[in-house]
Formats: C-alpha cells, structure tokens, sequence
C-alpha cells in the first residue's frame, strides 16, 4: 500500500502550482489519508484536509481560495462531486482516488482532457518555513477559517512529544491504528473488533455512554443503588492509583461493560469541551484506567495543556505541555483583570504555532497580538497550576442585573439529565435570568412518565414537546440538577422551550467537533428565545 500511494507522487509537479502547492485530501479516516498527509510533506507540499461535515458550499470554498490543483479521495462517489463542480473550479487539475472499485476508466473518460487521475512528482524537501499544512476549523458563524502550520510548527509541535502528535507517535513506536470508516452508527462494532488500547472521544460521547449505562441501570431501585457503590468503590481504588479488575463488582458490572469497547483500554483522552466531574468519574470506574483531559486548538497544532495520570481532581484541563508557554490576559469589556481576579483571556506562545489565517490578514491581526501572543478567546483561571477553562468570551453573556453567565458551563449541568438530548443556554442584558432551548430524550421522558403512572407507550416527539407536563417534568429536573451542582441563582434558567429538531452536524446546529452552534441555534429559535426571556416558568 505505500508503495502504491509513494509511487502515485512523481509526477504531481506537472499539476500543481507553487507559492504554495496545495493538495486537498478529500476522504473518511482511513491508512491512506496518513500517508498522503506524510507523503504531501515529504515532497514540500501543502496538505488541505477536506470533510462531508463541512458541506459542499465551504468545500468549494477551499478549494477555490487555495487554488487547490490535486485532490486526493476515497470514493467514486466523491470524485464525481468534483467532476460534477469542475467548471467552477479552474484551479483543479487531477484527482487521485484511493479506493476507485473498479470505475477507474469510466471516471477518466467523464473526467475528460482538462482533468487527470495522475501519478504524483518525484522527492522535494521541505524548507523549515514552508507551508505545509492548511486546515480549516469548523466555526460556529461564517466560512471556515483556514490556519496555516509551517514545517517550523510541525517541528516544534513534535518537541511537545505524544500530546500533539499521537499517530505519528504511534507509527514511529511500530504500534497500530484502527479507523472506523462507518461512523457511530458501526462505532461499537469497530471499537469490539480493533480492541484499542488508547480511545480518545468527545465528552459528548462519554455522556451518552454514561446515560446509556444508567438507564440500563435504572430499572430497578437495587440496581441503581449497586451501581452507584461499585463506582465509590472502584473509585477508591482508582484514588489510589491501582487499577485492579479482580474485585467482584467489576467482574460482575465493569468487566462487561468494557467489553463493549474491545476490553483492551488502558488510557482514555477527551477534549473540545468541558466534562463534568460526574461524568470523568464514572469514566474512570466504567474502564478502570486514567482519564485525561486536553486543551487546544487548530492554531496551536494540536494539544496547549493536558492533565497527567496521577490527577484525580478533575475540573481543569491540566498544565502546559513542553514547548508551550500560557497567560492569562485582562479582558477589560467583562471587567476581569487577570492578576486581581485569576481570570481571563487565554493566551499561548509556541514554535508549533500557526502563523496565521490563509488569505484573511485581518482576521489574523486579531488572532497575534503584536508581542506574538495568540488569543483563544476562551475564559480560562488557575487552579492550583492547573488551568480551567470557563467558556468562551464571545459565548459568556451578561444579565440585566450586570451578573455574566457562562452557559457551557450551565449546559454541562444539564446535560446530565436523562431527560434531555440536546441543551441550549442563552440570555440577554434586557433580562435578569438565562433560558434555555431543549431536545428531550424520547425514551428518558417515556419512562420517567410510565414511572410517574402516566400510561404513554406510543407517542411522537412532536407531541411530548407540546405537552406541558412534559415541560413542567423536565424544567423540575433542570431545577434538581442546578441545586446539585450548586449553580448560582443567576445562572439557573427561568424559562425552556421543547423542540423535537435535533442538534445535528447536517442540519448546522452542530459543529463538527460536536458543540453547539451558538450563531445557528440563537438564529433559528430568535423568537422562542425572546419570548422566554420576558417573563420566568411559574
């Protein structure tokens, strides 16, 4: 197989232009998108990862603004979208498809004269400050930003060592890589089959196993109660740092449950959002092996801070790797002074930085400030030298009463509902309370209604979010969960809308890391917000 892909590389000189050559790769994980990543590198080319999740219109986009020339891709299916878009797109010149199922001949004649299936050019070396990456981060408002990484940065990143770079530590240690091609609906087979050893996920997703587990769980009183003790107790252990499976509990409970993912796991990473301390508890015991929290972005290459094993206090997501410098800046428009409050903007210095936003300088002068310092635009504070991220400047909003919210940190109480899917916290300086839009969870609301003696079997979603029993049972629970977790008066919403339209990738109310697209939802429920927001549920 690598010979095959490096083999496809000596003649790209004939496709591409310079200054700088960009080559998108157009595929679903898999071996081959690696090494045309590498492969693209080796010889001093600018690799341009391109997803479905995106949408056709931003693809295009890229592909126009960095005069993409060669597109590398998995299908036939995708090909065709190209040939399709070729006469909008001047720029590209050949297509290279790693998977063609025998349609090779069939797509070089619907390609015709002006674009090729072609073989790549032959070894060109990377000077230190070339560009070799561009890659474009999701956003929640507008067009795709394109961040471009530089040899320099690629360099400096490895200095980080693991954090940054876990696949190519991986290959470099002779270890293996397992790809799900199938997404989540195959995840579970996938995770049975490869038995990885490493599993890195959102903590969307560990909330979903934790909700999955406990509703299982829940049928019976006893059970729930068993459950509960086998997590403190394997806790306990765990505190200690010993992760034993020979207790009866975990042979019993945990042992299975791990079986779901391959039985194998001994390290769990997450990041891109907060986690809660419930969730990163019962985490631990679930797949009795440390959970690690990670902080960074697209511009820093990769990971800023990561937690260590031997941290069990959860809430942060630990202290800068090596070559990363971080500070805390005033944030003068929110009245926070960095050094008076231990809050404020997050900032970072690092060889494996970006330099800056591919075609959008203004953009960029936002991004560097003029001593080289990047702003995240997250909120961040210390913690006994371990950072804690708050939320995001431009997400953090303020109430009437001058009190400001941080409604991630709100959603992330929520979330814990079983009632709820999906979970949006917004307000406003005209009102004095936040609100908040809500998917519930179908089979959650049914049970917790058959369990409450209403005799619902069959019922639409549509329906339970008209009904106002549904919402005086769900709004009870946000009011038992914020009690819980000892939200402030200010931060508990007043007023939920139900809404039967899920948060998904496709329909933009998503992103593709799975967050909430703040700009998309505040959009799409203008009214149903205004309207909470002027007067509180009673």
């Amino acid at each position: 197989m690598v010979l095959s892909v490096g083999s496809a590389l000596r003649r790209i000189d004939e496709l591409v232009s310079r200054t700088p050559a960009c080559v998108g790769i157009y595929a679903a994980d898999c071996p081959e998108w690696i090494i045309s990543e590498l492969s693209c590198w080796s010889y001093g080319l600018v690799a341009v990862p391109l997803y479905d999740t995106l949408g056709e219109e931003a693809i295009h986009h890229i592909c126009k603004q960095t005069n993409i020339s060669l597109i590398i891709c998995d299908t036939p299916i995708k090909a065709r979208k190209l040939i399709t878009k070729r006469h909008n797109l001047d720029c590209l010149k050949g297509i290279l498809i790693i998977r063609p199922e025998g349609q090779l001949s069939e797509l070089q004649a619907e390609a015709g004269d002006g674009l090729q299936i072609c073989d790549f050019y032959e070894f060109m070396p990377a000077g230190v400050d070339e560009l070799l990456l561009i890659c474009y981060t999701s956003g929640t408002t507008g067009m795709p930003k394109g961040v471009t990484l530089t040899n320099r940065a690629i360099l400096g990143t490895l200095a980080g060592m693991i954090q940054q770079t876990p696949e190519l530590l991986v290959l470099y240690a002779g270890g293996r890589i397992g790809y799900s091609l199938g997404g989540l609906p195959t995840l579970m087979q996938d995770l049975v089959a490869l038995r990885p050893t490493l599993f890195a996920g959102v903590p969307r997703l560990l909330v979903r196993i934790y909700e999955a587990v406990h509703a299982k769980m829940s049928s019976h009183g006893w059970q729930r109660i068993a459950l509960e003790w086998a997590v403190d107790s394997q806790l306990t252990l765990a505190d200690k740092q010993i992760y034993y499976d020979g207790s009866l509990y975990d042979k019993l409970l945990f042992s299975k449950m791990r079986e779901s993912f391959g039985g194998n796991l001994r390290a769990v990473i997450t990041g891109s959002a907060p986690i809660s301390p419930t969730i990163l508890r019962f985490t631990r015991a679930l797949f009795n092996c440390p959970v690690l929290e990670g902080y960074g972005s697209t511009e820093a290459c990769g990971v800023l801070t990561l937690s260590v094993a031997g941290d069990l206090n959860g809430g942060h997501v630990g202290t800068p790797v090596s070559s990363v410098a971080l500070k805390l800046m005033d944030v003068p428009e929110m009245e926070l002074v960095a050094e008076r409050d231990n809050k404020g903007e997050i900032c970072w210095k690092s060889v494996g930085g970006t330099s800056g936003y591919f075609k959008r300088p203004e953009m960029t002068a936002e991004l560097i400030d003029q001593y080289g310092w990047m702003h995240t635009g997250d909120i961040g504070m210390w913690i006994n030298g371990s950072l804690k991220i708050i939320d995001r400047c431009k997400q953090i909003f303020k109430l009437s009463q001058g009190e400001y919210v941080a409604p991630e940190k709100v959603e992330l109480v929520y979330q814990e509902s079983p009632l709820i899917a999906n979970v949006f916290v917004d307000g406003s300086p005209l009102s004095s309370f936040p609100v908040a839009i809500i998917v519930p969870d179908k089979q959650g609301v049914l049970k917790a209604l058959n369990g409450n003696g209403e005799d619902i079997k069959n019922c639409s979603l549509r329906s339970l979010c008209e009904s106002s029993l549904v919402k005086t049972l769900i709004f009870k629970d946000c009011i038992h969960l914020g009690e819980k977790a000892k939200l402030k008066g200010f931060e508990k919403v007043k007023n939920i809308y139900l809404t039967p339209r899920a948060f998904t990738i496709e329909n933009g109310l998503l992103t593709p890391t799975l967050k909430a697209s703040r700009h998309a939802i505040r959009k799409c429920y203008a009214k149903e917000l205004e309207l909470m927001q002027k007067q509180p549920m009673s």
